[in-house]
């Protein structure tokens, strides 16, 4: 019901006040940043504190690599020669532009910029 909000102690607390024991959380930064343990224990606290039972704990945040699944595509489409053949088009663009070249090295090393 509330996803779409930022989890906090006072919406915590409005949730009780509504007659509801339990909740579900889910592990979306926009919902409730699991990366980060003050907020971690400030829910758990809120939790006790509001009397509510934690249902369930949602997996988070989508991972969406556009293209990877766009070659991935074009490999299931195409078979193995389109692997192969990606597989060769990426050896020789390592070959012609090695990484790190030296060029970024002598970059790396040389002081930050200033202004």
């Amino acid at each position: 019901m509330f996803v779409s909000r930022r989890l906090t102690t006072e919406l915590l607390g409005q949730i009780a006040e509504a007659g509801f024991e339990a909740v579900e959380i889910f592990g979306t930064r926009g919902h409730f940043d699991y990366t980060t343990k003050q907020e971690v224990q400030a829910i758990a606290s809120a939790l006790s504190q509001h009397g509510l039972a934690l249902l369930s704990l949602h997996a988070g945040d989508t991972l969406r690599q556009p293209e990877l699944a766009a070659t991935l595509k074009r490999i299931a489409k195409n078979g193995a020669a389109e692997f192969y053949r990606l597989r060769r088009f990426s050896q020789r663009a390592k070959a012609a532009h090695p990484f790190p070249s030296p060029k970024w090295n002598a970059c790396a090393a040389s002081k930050p910029w200033t202004s």
